[in-house]
């Protein structure tokens, strides 16, 4: 009777120690998702600035041209300043959702022990890629 007091007791202390190891494994797969989301919008506002930057630059340029009587040179770089318009524009209209949804069902199937969390991470890896243009 004792030895399985001490068993089930045994038992339980180890169902506690795996319980918070899943509480620490979920909060920090939630704080580098996090991480990754701000990184994810951090360089996409860097990338929008940085395609703003050559945008004016090609825009004064353009203007330069027109000022010094280059009419061709000055259409050419009004093409070229209008594909960057439309690369600004992709750049914008782009979601990351994807790439977090992938991020995430690849952490929950590296990290979350079990079969059933592993087989749902690697549907969200699936399902996300239904999302990506």
């Amino acid at each position: 009777m004792e030895a399985m007091e001490r068993e089930t007791r045994a038992s339980e202390e180890q169902r506690k120690i795996t319980e918070r190891q899943l509480i620490d494994q979920e909060r920090t797969l939630k704080e580098n998702m996090k991480q990754l989301e701000e990184k994810l919008e951090e360089d996409k506002k860097n990338s929008a600035k940085e395609l703003d930057t050559v945008l004016n630059s090609k825009l004064q340029e353009q203007e330069e041209l027109f000022k010094q009587g280059f009419e061709e040179k000055a259409q050419l770089m009004k093409d070229e300043i209008d594909s960057l318009k439309r690369e600004k524009a992709e750049n914008e209209s782009r979601s990351y959702f994807p790439d977090i949804l992938s991020a995430m069902g690849q952490a929950a199937a590296i990290f979350l022990p079990g079969i059933i969390p592993k087989v749902a991470g690697i549907g969200v890896s699936a399902l996300s890629s239904l999302f990506k243009k």
